[in-house]
């Protein structure tokens, strides 16, 4: 906590009930089938409901290598994310009418927010 300060529950606190939830899915990759090599890795997926919204990039992030368009933004407050979990690259963000790919993950702080690059699935 800088400055003894727990931003996270002050941030998740204040912004809690401005915001929309979003899921958050995590894919984990499993095991190959024992004798049978290209079946695959049988992955598992995790779902977690969190706290946040997404918005697009303003016209001038936009430069076509790191940011490109279509690219969008979620803000996901960490107050909402179960212990030991937080956004990585790879997982899926979705608002339940689209899902996106995170490609870039931006900690602030104690892990109060996270920015997050997204891209369409």
């Amino acid at each position: 906590m800088p400055f003894g300060v727990n931003t996270k529950a002050i941030i998740g606190s204040v912004m809690g009930g401005r915001v929309g939830s979003l899921t958050l899915v995590r894919v984990t990759p499993g095991t190959r089938t024992p004798g049978n090599l290209a079946a695959g890795t049988n992955p598992t997926t995790a779902s977690y409901s969190v706290k946040g919204y997404v918005t697009d990039y303003a016209q001038g992030q936009i430069n076509g290598t790191l940011v490109k368009v279509g690219d969008r933004v979620a803000v996901i407050y960490g107050s909402s994310l179960p212990a030991g979990v937080e956004p990585a690259t790879a997982d899926k963000i979705g608002d339940g009418a689209k899902t996106w790919t995170v490609v870039r993950v931006e900690r602030h702080s104690d892990g109060a927010v996270f920015h997050l690059q997204l891209r369409g699935v």
